[in-house]
């Protein structure tokens, strides 16, 4: 018994010691246009990361990203909001179960442009999910 919790100790000890060095050491500004790719379909807004991508597991685990900006809607030119650096803490228990949830956001100088399109629509409105990959709808037929 003492001989396998000294086995099941130690293994945790070495995924902690990696969760904490190993993050640091990877490159994750390579992963920049596949994390603004999602982010784009779950908005239905062009995303850009031209700088830096950290990413750190412990204590909490946290993201951070420079030069990111998000666009206005399509057919609307132009950028809602940019930062110079963005950085996001998350939940440590639901990331352990395959789910994102937001403990804090901390954005460094953002510049956000409120605006409406000719027909009214303000550009800081986001449709949901759905709306933004459903075909457009059509109009109804003339009936006699």
């Amino acid at each position: 018994m003492r001989h396998a919790v000294l086995i099941i100790g130690t293994v945790l000890a070495l995924v902690f010691a990696a969760a904490a060095i190993l993050p640091p050491l990877i490159d994750w500004s390579a992963y920049g246009g596949p994390i603004a790719a999602r982010v784009q379909a779950a908005t239905g807004r062009p995303v850009t990361i031209d700088g830096p991508i950290a990413l750190r597991l412990l204590p909490p685990p946290s993201l951070s990203a420079g030069a990111v900006s998000i666009g206005n809607p399509p057919g609307m030119p132009g950028t809602l909001v940019r930062v110079e650096k963005l950085r996001l803490r998350l939940a440590l228990g639901p990331l352990l179960g395959g789910k994102v949830r937001l403990e804090a956001l901390e954005l460094d100088k953002p510049e956000l442009t409120l605006e409406r399109a000719e027909d009214g629509t303000p550009n800081w409105r986001f449709a949901s999910p759905a709306e933004t990959t459903a075909a457009p709808p059509q109009p109804a037929a003339a009936t006699a």
